[in-house]
């Protein structure tokens, strides 16, 4: 596999090298595309969940009284504001 860098890329990796954070470019190139892996992992399932959770929502909009955006935003700042004067 042939890969082309910008110089920005290029020059952050030598540094990596230099430093001594690894021993050659390949690792630095390893490294980040195991930090990619992980991520992909770690947040696959989320956005997933998250698509999930859009989809119940505007089924449940679909089903319910709208509430404007304004008149919902003013009923939980007042809730909020009644929680914070109990404490």
């Amino acid at each position: 596999m042939d890969i082309s860098l910008p110089a920005e890329f290029e020059q952050f990796i030598s540094e990596q090298v230099s430093r001594g954070y690894y021993q050659s470019p390949n690792e630095v190139i390893c490294e980040g595309l195991r930090l990619m892996e992980n991520r992909d992992r770690a947040y696959g399932g989320r956005f997933e969940s998250l698509k999930q959770e859009i989809l119940h929502g505007l089924d449940s909009l679909q089903q319910a009284d709208p509430v404007e955006g304004s008149a919902a935003l003013q009923e939980i700042r007042k809730q909020f504001q009644l929680n914070r004067d109990r404490s």
